[in-house]
């Protein structure tokens, strides 16, 4: 039998390995990749932290954590940790 445990890291896996396709692609149509300081794993460990606060603080406070305010933060971070990869 499977532990809840392990069950919701089976399931943080899948989501985890889901948003890494989908960031991926969006950097590509974006031209841009992860400063070399980081990589797409990270980039996308660091945005579902985020969600994952922005859920929480929805069910507290729902007018001040809205799916637009996410969205900034996410694009934020997307643009604050990769660097294009067009020719200057």
């Amino acid at each position: 039998m499977t532990s809840a445990p392990e069950i919701a890291r089976q399931y943080h896996a899948r989501v985890h390995d889901a948003l890494a396709d989908a960031y991926g692609s969006l950097l590509e149509r974006w031209q841009r990749s992860p400063r070399p300081d980081t990589d797409l794993d990270a980039i996308v460990e660091l945005i579902a932290a985020v969600a994952d606060g922005f859920a929480l603080r929805h069910v507290a406070d729902p007018d001040a954590a809205t799916e637009h305010t996410f969205a900034q933060a996410a694009v934020g971070l997307l643009e604050a940790l990769t660097v294009s990869t067009t020719p200057e």
